[in-house]
């Protein structure tokens, strides 16, 4: 699937709670993007609460 512009892809190392956009310091809402229409696995985005920044740390999971 190719992300939206707006979304940073983020490569994770031990932890994320601080947006690289504004520097919010305190964690992330979620967000939830389907692969494919009538497909189970979705692509979560995290959502800084702060600026809205979209993050893709490539977090992929199947929601029924």
């Amino acid at each position: 699937m190719s992300m939206n512009k707006d979304v940073i892809e983020v490569t994770l190392h031990e932890e994320l709670h601080t947006c690289m956009v504004c520097g919010y310091d305190r964690g992330f809402h979620a967000s939830f993007v389907r692969l494919h229409a009538g497909h189970p696995h979705v692509r979560c985005i995290l959502v800084c609460p702060e600026c809205g920044a979209r993050h893709d740390v490539g977090w992929i999971t199947e929601l029924k």
